[in-house]
């Protein structure tokens, strides 16, 4: 009787649904006190394209401290996001230039005492902080760039697909299969009213179509430009054939190619140079029925903020850098020397230069369901 007595006790007390509910609440307890760091330093563009693995990670570990390492320009793509709690900013072209910066840098994360690093910029650099971190879990690809100072980590092949898709390969490490390709910012109302008040400014018509064309890229990449005859020749075209109002957008108000676009355009564009950081550009966006852009930041925004762009890639592969998008058309010429990944080129740029205005023009009246009905005015 004694023996059945105890032996019922330990059934309650141990069968598999409460030793499951205990397991769950460890786990829980385990992860509510975790302090995570998340790396992603590059370009502006890939920044964005981070935002549904950060979410997913966010899912995974609700009650974590969930912390991001970014470069000065991609402070702005996380302001107002409930995703993080705190961003480090760091300057490698500036104040944390050299092995001095970097040190400096791994000591600010040393006493932030994480208990681990997600890397998605995986470069030498990220994988050096993440291991100088002294985070006991270092999450990331082994790609040949000091991989081995990471100790959970994932072969990477360098496949042809998607970025988000890509992120996937480190997120399964931590059990994540799977994310929600949603990746929309966070504008104040102070933003989305900035945005009304400069279109306004310009007395534009309610009905008025705006199409905004980024004509610049990276200074690096000098290889992403689609040549600047070419973008007056198709703006000025809408302009003359169809009333659309082109918004100029960009970060740099002194650019040459700029200038000279300015210059030379019939189309009277609104000039919105150097006016707007990330939520600002991303609102004036969101009110533009159409983006035109090489492979830059831009068509990020852009797909984040829903709006159908038209894209050029050259020395890049779209399949691993164009944003998930619904309606968007590519234009990519097969060369056998493209993608290269060079920032200069000893071809006279074929790549881009072989994108034709007549072609782009096309795709920007499908994308906008216009039909011109007599192309040769």
């Amino acid at each position: 009787r004694i023996a059945d007595e105890a032996r019922n006790s330990v059934m309650e007390k141990f069968n598999a649904k409460k030793i499951m509910e205990s397991t769950l609440a460890l786990y829980e307890d385990a992860s509510s006190g975790m302090n995570i760091l998340i790396i992603k330093v590059g370009a502006l563009g890939d920044a964005i394209l981070i935002i549904p693995s950060v979410r997913a990670i966010r899912e995974k570990f609700p009650q974590a401290k969930i912390k991001l390492l970014t470069g000065e320009e991609n402070r702005d793509v996380f302001i107002n996001s409930p995703l993080v709690d705190e961003i480090i900013v760091c300057d490698f072209k500036g104040r944390d230039k050299g092995l001095g910066g970097i040190l400096r840098i791994a000591k600010r994360l040393r006493m932030e005492s994480f208990d681990m690093v997600i890397d998605f910029q995986n470069n030498k650099k990220s994988h050096l902080l993440s291991f100088l971190s002294c985070a006991p879990k270092r999450y990331g690809y082994d790609n040949g760039k000091l991989g081995f100072l990471l100790n959970k980590k994932v072969k990477d092949t360098k496949p042809s697909i998607g970025p988000i898709e890509h992120q996937l390969g480190i997120l399964g490490l931590l059990g994540i299969c799977d994310v929600d390709k949603n990746f929309a910012l966070w504008p104040s109302r102070e933003d989305e009213e900035w945005a009304d008040n400069f279109l306004e400014s310009y007395w534009l018509k309610n009905d008025m179509r705006l199409v905004a064309v980024n004509i610049g890229s990276s200074p690096r990449w000098v290889t992403k430009l689609w040549p600047v005859k070419n973008y007056i020749e198709v703006c000025d075209k809408l302009t003359k054939k169809f009333g659309i109002q082109v918004v100029l957008i960009g970060s740099e108000k002194n650019d040459p190619r700029s200038e000279e676009f300015l210059r030379r355009t019939k189309c009277k564009p609104i000039n919105a140079l150097g006016k707007t950081n990330i939520p600002r550009l991303a609102c004036l966006i969101k009110r533009c029925s159409l983006l035109v852009s090489s492979d830059s930041a831009p068509i990020h925004i852009a797909a984040s903020a829903g709006t159908p762009f038209v894209a050029f890639f050259g020395p890049t592969d779209p399949r691993r850098h164009l944003p998930p998008a619904d309606n968007c058309i590519v234009f990519k010429k097969e060369l056998k020397c493209s993608p290269c990944y060079h920032t200069y080129c000893a071809r006279e740029y074929a790549c881009m230069v072989s994108i034709k205005p007549g072609e782009v023009y096309e795709g920007i009246l499908k994308l906008l369901g216009i039909k011109d009905i007599n192309p040769k005015s």
